[in-house]
């Protein structure tokens, strides 16, 4: 199919093979459901984390996250929020009684919030993760490559 066809369509499919990629990858990292397969992937950073509910309001449910941070013994210097840019967007939206912005910092791609990075990926669904970014280890092979022979 590439080789018959015009020029651009090897970066097409480049970019949706690296497209669907990036959505397993992100998706396997923070699914709960997602248990480790023995020699093939480990369970993702949420498996077995007994989380809490949401309570409605960001700051409680902010609280109630570094709670059990520090429980586990880790350090928040190195914490950093992950969440879906709709849940970025709608803290970014949040006014307080005087109609000022509740968190100024934050925007539908991102900020800070309690003065922690935030990274938005639209896998995390309606989760808010705090995790310990210095425990993260990524391994990877490189970038998507397409070859053709002919």
């Amino acid at each position: 199919l590439i080789r018959f066809s015009s020029p651009a369509a090897d970066a097409l499919v480049r970019n949706a093979l690296a497209e669907a990629v990036v959505a397993r990858l992100d998706t396997d990292f923070v699914d709960p459901k997602k248990a480790a397969v023995a020699d093939v992937s480990p369970a993702s950073i949420t498996h077995d984390v007994k989380g809490t509910a949401s309570t409605g309001n960001p700051d409680a449910d902010a609280e109630a996250a570094f709670g059990q941070f520090v429980a586990a013994n880790l350090q928040p210097t190195g914490a950093v929020w992950l969440m879906s840019s709709t849940n970025a967007l709608a803290l970014s939206m949040r006014k307080n009684a005087l109609g000022q912005k509740e968190y100024p910092d934050m925007t539908l791609l991102g900020g800070s919030f309690q003065g922690l990075p935030v990274i938005v990926s639209q896998y995390v669904g309606d989760q808010l993760v705090l995790v310990n970014a210095p425990d993260i280890y990524l391994a990877d092979d490189g970038g998507v490559a397409v070859d053709m022979s002919r």
